[in-house]
């Protein structure tokens, strides 16, 4: 009975993130290309530090529209620029809007002719997704949970942001060693009827951008959680 409040508890306090609005910083200058070298544009130094943390927890592998090549940006580099840039209606909230600096990249570098590669040592390549608390933070938690579970964020009280947040929340977020029971799980499964975490809609209905959760990184969760949450 008690666990069962305490899934009921963490499941309504994420949903009522979803009752909210961001207001967008206003914008007035996007750093000109004069303010970058050619060594710090490429698509690696954009996905990195702009595409990653604002646009792949929408437009990454779970449908729609595919941002995490640099093909599918390139085709599509005249609406990035209208729609994030010129118009800022990119990204939605509740994923945090960019800053000026992260503006001034994407701007720059699409000034540039968008290059694949800069002339100078290039950006490394994201690490592929591993069992590990650092690379789920990287592909998952930055991309689909922190926009809201942060400080200063809507669901600040069920901070996501460290491995500490995780272990010693009173709300069994994670049991390591017992990923079936952990809260985390339970809720980007939807195991709980009609509680599948990121939510899709908000409690007016309307889209809150959020993609779910693939199977492999479901299995990844599983898979560090089972084995003891301790790397």
């Amino acid at each position: 009975m008690f666990r069962g409040f305490i899934l009921l508890f963490i499941t309504v306090c994420f949903l009522s993130a979803c009752n909210y609005s961001i207001q967008k910083t206003p914008f007035s200058l996007v750093p000109s290309n004069s303010n970058y070298s050619q060594s710090e544009l490429s698509f690696a130094a954009v996905y990195n530090k702009v595409l990653r943390p604002n646009c792949i927890g929408c437009h990454g592998n779970s449908g729609g529209i595919n941002l995490e090549s640099y093909t599918a940006v390139k085709t599509r580099i005249d609406k990035v620029r209208e729609s994030v840039i010129a118009k800022r209606s990119m990204p939605k909230s509740p994923t945090p809007a960019l800053d000026q600096d992260q503006l001034g990249l994407l701007n720059a570098w699409i000034e540039r002719g968008a290059p694949e590669f800069g002339t100078g040592p290039s950006e490394p390549p994201l690490p592929s997704l591993e069992p590990t608390f650092e690379s789920i933070k990287t592909h998952i938690l930055e991309a689909k949970c922190i926009a809201c579970h942060a400080p200063g964020k809507p669901v600040a009280r069920i901070p996501l942001v460290s491995k500490q947040d995780l272990l010693n929340s009173p709300l069994d977020i994670v049991i390591p060693g017992n990923a079936d029971e952990s809260g985390l799980i339970l809720v980007v499964t939807g195991a709980i009827e009609d509680k599948l975490m990121p939510p899709l809609k908000d409690q007016q209905g309307n889209p809150t951008g959020f993609s779910l959760l693939s199977e492999t990184e479901i299995q990844v969760l599983r898979d560090w959680i089972n084995a003891g949450a301790s790397n």
